[in-house]
């Protein structure tokens, strides 16, 4: 065996096995500092320094690398780079191995040694595959598997084959693997090596025993044991004792199962194998959760995790996060979650990273298909030709079959539901599709019955309404309690004014409040508190406290909340009512999971709002205390640090607050006169000042903004500014957002203008109004600072790719390409398109009277113009008199002084050589080319 075949059959060992080597401290120190020696070391110095480093690393592995002065540069980096990369991957430094062996892989493409390559591909593999990236493993390692098959090399391929079978175990494609460890297993008969021949039989044993062939996965364990055993190698039958004791479990010989591991783990601990004693010690945590041994399940699972943490292997964390939750949920429930929660961590981004390599899986999932063709090809090489024909004609229609029918199996498998204890967002997910989608046909049977003429009906509508949403209302909190360790995992820091926050949102509970008789009211001890909060945090609690309070307040109640500072360091966020109250006994209790009280039981829900509110509050560093009693209502309060000096913060509002008094009675002075060329103009029509200001402060650095207190000025500020957007509120005095958008819409001058409605109540009958009305969106209080930047970005984007299609050729245009704009767009085009050919005929073309006979003032004109086009008026024209001239030259025989006089041009030379400016050509060359 060379010495490269010894070592690609070290690292598929320590791949099929997990085997690490131990190494001393000094040898590690020392050969670490030399190959950092020579990693810093000037090109003259590189050669001196890699023989100190081979000098050095020989007690490792054994090497005698010693290299000339006038070796090759690339073959020393590929030579040093490749051990140093299995170095470390003997002391499970994975991420350090990855870097050394791509180091290898960019030398090794200098040199001609495909052999040298094929063993950096493998290296890499192993590496990856220790990492939990198997798709790129799976890349490595079918690299170095050609390599291999090209250089007839078949103990290399059976280290590959190995590996590959490995990684599409590690993928849940046992099928897949089983093909790659047949071929390698009957390699290595071939070979006569007992030693390599248990590893293939070891892997083939883990492989059927994916496929729940139990008896044959016995029997490949059983006979790599007494390979090994006969062969004098104790870790490894130890290690087939552990596969041995795998099988066992499955097959529910718990007995035997115990037996095979506490022989494996004891030899295992001896040598000091720690990915071996990992997945012992998780099989051992196994047996004693099948046997209701929960406390030792549990003592196994955390030294099987905390070996999977030293070693960075995600997919150890992975299952025994879940293990430790299967051992504790019967003794320790709290600490069982946060087990289960960490699992769907750890198992959401290894999903997340595999999803970004879907397309990677497909062309893999192609190769292999490939690859198991050419490998039945090998099989019945020595075969007659005929035989051969025939044998992989059956192959053929046999691997398309499987092909298809594992498709068709891995897409139902998608579509199926999970186990109900796996991922926390599948759940959520499930929720949704089965509740939502039912609700939502119930509610709209309901609301159809709610319009009927007859009585008995609307009754009956109105009854389905009413309890559909208090059904609503309780898959709601569901989804909550879901989402209670979703919603505190990543904060959203932000630095703003948590007073005008509140108030926004208080503001958007006023409608519900009257429909259930109940007044609210909101103060605040300074008119700006600037706190470092979570707003998606606040917005939730106070949905919670605001729903408990309107819940259990009675009709001509008063629900109140106020926002002040109880000393300089601390805010704190008030909701108090007047109703029924809570009893001192059941205080202590109210903000545990599922706790109600017992006099709440004509309101339905799960109690777990308090809970959720209690999480949050609890992330944001704070506290949240309760007063009351039964009968004189109750008192929340929520007390938060000003400052988070642990936590990085984004500004909520980036601007500085406003000045006192109305909004449109001093405008900004970078917004009082707009320039043809300046930002895009943003109108802002809201008659809440401090609304208006918010919205303006998280739009000013982007756009010049504008304000009006009501539609009536607003329509006016409209038809003078001509803004390249409109934000509306829904409720304003005077005209209502509703009758500012219908008049914006019917007025041609401004038609064009993209209209974002805000509103305090979101329901379908607004939204349908509103659209009726002619608004391009909606967006309903509160709402975040990205919702708002994002929604009036998208708005000005669409209308900009309008004003590209418009202007990005004259013969689009002449082509009437204005059918993705609106209709009102399209007929002001049309109509525009029209008046300037009638101009054409009586010469030289006057933009006043065009605008004239628009209806339109010549900045009116100019405006919409540009906005729907992206061109100046004069461009526009120009761009339609050149259209039909080039149409002219082409398709008639007219002079160019004729074409000239027909397109309103009474100097040929300026029609020359606005022509060349256009086309690249003059008149008469283009109609030269022409013919």
């Amino acid at each position: 065996m060379t010495r490269r075949t010894l070592v690609r059959y070290c690292q598929s060992l320590a791949l099929a096995f997990a085997i690490s080597a131990t190494l001393t401290t000094a040898l590690a120190d020392n050969v670490e500092v030399y190959y950092t020696n020579y990693l810093q070391s000037s090109q003259a110095n590189k050669i001196s320094a890699a023989n100190r480093f081979f000098t050095e690393l020989e007690e490792y592995a054994d090497t005698l690398y010693a290299f000339s002065p006038s070796a090759d540069k690339w073959e020393v980096e590929t030579q040093v780079n490749y051990w140093m990369a299995d170095y470390y991957y003997n002391k499970a430094l994975y991420d350090l191995s990855i870097e050394a062996g791509e180091k290898a892989m960019i030398a090794s493409s200098h040199i001609k040694d495909k052999q040298q390559q094929s063993d950096v591909f493998s290296v890499l593999g192993i590496a990856h595959y220790r990492k939990g990236y198997f798709e790129v493993a799976l890349q490595y390692f079918r690299k170095g598997y050609d390599i291999d098959k090209q250089l007839d090399n078949d103990e290399n391929m059976s280290s590959d084959l190995n590996n590959l079978s490995s990684v599409y175990l590690a993928l849940r494609q046992p099928d897949a693997a089983a093909v790659y460890i047949e071929r390698a297993i009957e390699l290595e008969r071939k070979l006569d090596q007992p030693e390599r021949m248990a590893i293939r039989l070891g892997m083939a044993s883990e492989i059927y025993l994916a496929k729940k062939d139990y008896d044959k996965a016995l029997a490949l364990a059983t006979e790599a044991y007494k390979l090994d055993s006969s062969q004098g190698r104790p870790l490894k039958a130890a290690i087939r004792q552990s596969q041995m004791a795998a099988v066992y479990i499955e097959m529910g010989k718990l007995d035997e199962a115990q037996n095979a591991i506490t022989r494996a783990i004891a030899q295992i601990e001896h040598d000091g194998a720690k990915s071996s004693l990992a997945i012992c010690y998780r099989l051992q945590g196994r047996i004693f959760v099948e046997q209701r041994q929960w406390n030792q399940a549990a003592q196994f699972y955390n030294r099987a995790l905390a070996l999977g943490k030293e070693m960075g292997n995600t997919f150890e964390e992975r299952e025994n996060e879940r293990g430790l939750w299967l051992a504790m949920r019967n003794v320790a429930p709290q600490a069982a979650l946060a087990h289960l929660e960490r699992y769907s961590a750890i198992a959401d981004s290894m999903f997340k990273a595999e999803s970004a390599r879907q397309l990677s899986m497909f062309r893999a999932k192609y190769r292999t298909d490939e690859l198991v063709r050419q490998n039945k090809q090998f099989e019945t090489r020595n075969r007659t030709i005929i035989l051969i024909a025939a044998i992989l004609l059956l192959f053929l229609l046999v691997a398309i079959a499987a092909a298809v029918y594992a498709m068709r199996q891995k897409a139902k498998a998608t579509r199926l539901a999970k186990e109900v204890d796996t991922l926390r967002t599948h759940f959520v997910t499930n929720i949704t599709n089965e509740f939502r989608n039912p609700l939502s046909v119930i509610l709209g049977i309901g609301n159809q019955l709610k319009a009927s003429d007859n009585a008995d009906e609307q009754n009956k509508g109105d009854t389905i309404v009413r309890q559909g949403n208090t059904l609503l209302g309780l898959v709601n909190q569901l989804l909550d309690a879901a989402h209670i360790s979703a919603s505190v995992e990543e904060p959203d820091w932000r630095r703003g004014d948590i007073a005008a926050y509140v108030h926004m949102i208080v503001d958007n509970y006023h409608d519900k409040a009257i429909d259930k008789g109940l007044s609210i009211s909101f103060a605040s001890s300074e008119s700006s508190i600037m706190t470092d909060f979570v707003p998606s945090y606040v917005s939730k609690m106070m949905h919670h406290l605001l729903t408990n309070a309107f819940n259990f307040t009675p009709r001509t109640g008063n629900v109140n909340v106020t926002v002040s500072t109880p000393d300089a360091t601390h805010v704190a966020i008030a909701v108090s009512d007047n109703g029924i109250g809570i009893a001192p006994s059941e205080i202590q209790h109210i903000f545990e999971p599922n706790f109600r009280g017992s006099n709440v039981k004509d309101v339905p829900g799960f109690g777990l709002g308090l809970s959720l509110v209690k999480n949050m509050v609890n992330t944001m560093n704070g506290d949240i205390d309760v007063n009351s009693a039964p009968g004189n209502g109750t008192t929340l309060t929520i007390t938060l640090p000003i400052e988070q000096t642990a936590v990085a913060t984004q500004p909520l509002v980036t601007a500085p607050q406003p000045p006192a008094g109305q909004p449109s009675a001093k405008l900004p002075a970078a917004a009082q006169k707009p320039e043809v060329d300046a930002l895009p103009i943003v109108l802002i029509v809201e008659s809440h000042v401090d609304m208006a200001y918010y919205i303006g402060n998280l739009l000013h650095q982007h756009y010049k903004v504008f304000y009006a207190r009501n539609g009536v000025e607003g329509f006016d500020k409209v038809q003078d500014l001509v803004p390249s957007l409109v934000i509306a509120a829904q409720q304003m005095p005077e005209m209502n957002g509703f009758e500012l958008c219908s008049k914006i819409r019917a007025t041609e001058s401004v038609s064009h203008v993209p209209l974002l409605m805000i509103t305090s109540t979101n329901t379908n009958e607004l939204r349908i109004k509103g659209i009726e009305a002619g608004a391009d969106a909606y967006l309903a209080k509160p709402f975040s600072d990205s919702e708002l930047l994002t929604l009036v970005d998208n708005l000005l984007k669409q209308r900009q790719a309008l004003r590209e299609k418009f202007s990005s050729s004259t013969e689009q245009l002449e082509a009437n390409e204005q059918k993705t704009a609106s209709k009102a767009d399209q007929e002001f085009l049309n109509k525009l398109v029209n008046l300037i050919h009638a101009q054409m005929s009586k010469g030289e073309i006057d933009t006043d009277t065009i605008a004239t006979a628009m209806g339109m003032s010549r900045k009116q004109l100019r405006t919409k113009v540009q906005t729907i086009t992206g061109e100046p008026t004069a461009n526009y024209v120009l761009r339609v008199r050149m259209g039909k001239a080039k149409r002219l030259v082409r398709t008639t025989s007219a002079s160019i002084g004729e074409v000239a006089a027909k397109c309103g041009f009474q100097d040929v030379a300026h029609f020359s050589r606005a022509f060349k400016q256009f086309f690249g050509v003059t008149p008469s060359q283009y109609r030269k080319n022409v013919d």
